[in-house]
């Protein structure tokens, strides 16, 4: 009996051995993908640049680019995602019509949480400045015509709910227009007297907590200056002032304005060094007057886009220099 069984056991082990060897191996899985860094928002194959981000009031970070095509003659879209404090990114929505072509997004937020967003479009030979609103609850209202052309649009939004909105026309003609909060458009208006122009691309606009606007941009002049022009909480535009008034011709590029602690502007922009390197000058509105003309001091390669902030009395300056490999650099100021 124990040798029988023995032989039982052992064709049994010889059947489930052949069985298992006949048995087709599972197919393979998915290849395993490969991760991207945490900080990569877009995550694909396709070329994002052009970001634009803002802060909303508790804190949730909104990002949009322009993303989806890999060369100049291909259609790129706005993408749009967002991050509430101590939570995940969300999932990428596109907001641009993808049978048109769109570039420079430009984001704000109001004190209620919503979202504001301008942006070009082209089809065919026709330019199109167009608005969306994104509400409290996360809904998109359908985009809105600014203008039947024009460029490089910026928006800011101030305590008030207003949104203010520049872009550049023909001739280098800059164009504002305000949105009220029920939605309501103002009237399309032509900024700058004199028939002053600016080079598309190179300002930026903030509004302060009176409900103020502050605008720097790059005079078209043949000495390319930065000018200064400020809309009062009532609505007029005044107080141009010229903060580089260079003898001569200087290229400045990539302005920027801010507010400080206190609710003054402050405005920065580069400048060419005999075609060679670059500084980033700035100046400050005192309650006397503008400050000096002034620099950052240690600027190398040609620095580019500028971000600054304060706290408590500190200034942080980050920006990107232009050559080579485009490091991203940063200097700051101690409280005087």
């Amino acid at each position: 009996m124990k040798r029988s069984s023995g032989i039982r056991v052992l064709l049994g082990l010889l059947l489930l051995l052949g069985a298992s060897a006949c048995r087709k191996p599972p197919p393979p899985g998915p290849e395993p993908q490969p991760q991207c860094d945490p900080r990569n928002l877009s995550c694909n194959k396709t070329l994002s640049v052009g970001p634009s981000i803002a802060l909303g009031p508790n804190g949730t970070l909104y990002v949009a680019w322009m993303d989806g095509g890999m060369y100049e003659w291909e259609f790129s879209q706005i993408y749009f995602r967002y991050k509430p404090p101590g939570g995940k990114w969300s999932e990428v929505e596109i907001l641009s019509d993808t049978t048109a072509d769109a570039w420079t997004p430009h984001l704000a937020t109001d004190p209620e949480g919503n979202v504001h967003m301008v942006w070009r479009e082209r089809k065919e030979r026709s330019r199109k400045i167009l608005y969306r609103k994104r509400s409290v609850e996360g809904v998109w209202e359908p985009a809105v015509l600014l203008n039947g052309g024009g460029d490089q649009p910026r928006i800011a939004a101030d305590p008030r709910g207003l949104v203010h909105v520049i872009w550049v026309g023909r001739l280098g003609r800059m164009k504002y227009r305000r949105i009220f909060p029920d939605g309501t458009l103002g009237p399309i208006e032509s900024l700058l007297p004199g028939g002053r122009g600016v080079n598309p691309g190179s300002w930026w606009l903030v509004a302060d907590e009176e409900g103020g606007v502050h605008l720097a941009f790059e005079i078209a002049n043949y000495r390319r200056d930065v000018g200064y022009f400020y809309q009062s909480p009532s609505g007029e535009w005044g107080g141009f002032v010229n903060l580089s008034n260079h003898p001569t011709y200087r290229a400045p590029w990539y302005i920027y304005v801010t507010l400080d602690e206190e609710g003054r502007p402050w405005v920065f922009w580069g400048e060419t060094d005999r075609w060679r390197s670059g500084i980033i000058y700035y100046r400050m509105k005192a309650d006397t007057g503008w400050t000096e003309l002034d620099t950052i001091p240690g600027t190398r390669g040609w620095p580019r886009d500028k971000w600054v902030g304060f706290y408590r009395g500190w200034m942080l300056v980050v920006w990107s220099d232009g050559h080579p490999g485009y490091p991203v650099r940063y200097r700051f100021r101690d409280p005087e």
